[in-house]
């Protein structure tokens, strides 16, 4: 049985709401979290029994323009964070898939998660809209293969 506890949300500067994946650093109040629900809703902490898969959602909430005096938006067309796991899985923690909306163009960056750190850099060919104040910006499935407690944070990337 594995223990995973997501260790807070964050209020990123990032390119969440950018066109320009490259220029991620607008001080915004937008709040990106690790929920269990894709409504971003969930208790911090996850238990992982056997080898049932467990579904983890990182949903952006409440996103606003800080460029119009942060009003909310409709929509989104990017965003980028980082994804860094304690202790850094050994063979142990999987993640056996990352689900998109069907317009990603996804970047490549760090991908290993036996490395510790996963990055996520993703554009929409077309924008994604928001559905009661939040959006899911990706699901996350992770099966584990051992025993053991993973804290989860996210980070700017």
């Amino acid at each position: 049985m594995r223990t995973i506890l997501i260790a807070g949300m964050l209020a990123l500067a990032c390119a969440t709401l950018t066109a320009d994946l490259g220029s991620a650093q607008i001080p915004c109040n937008n709040v990106v979290g690790l929920y269990n629900h894709p409504d971003g809703t969930g208790p911090p902490r996850t238990t992982m029994v056997g080898v049932e898969p467990i579904r983890l959602y990182l949903v952006l909430c409440r996103p606003a323009s800080c460029e119009t005096g942060y009003d909310p938006l409709c929509a989104v067309n990017g965003f980028e964070c980082a994804m860094r796991f304690d202790p850094v899985p050994d063979n142990d923690l999987v993640l056996a898939r990352k689900i998109y909306h069907p317009n990603a163009v996804i970047l490549d960056g760090r991908n290993d998660i036996n490395e510790g750190v996963i990055d996520f850099m993703c554009g929409y060919g077309t924008d994604v809209p928001v559905t009661d104040a939040s959006v899911v910006l990706v699901e996350l499935e992770f099966r584990s293969l051992g025993a053991g407690t993973t804290d989860i944070y996210l980070e700017p990337k």
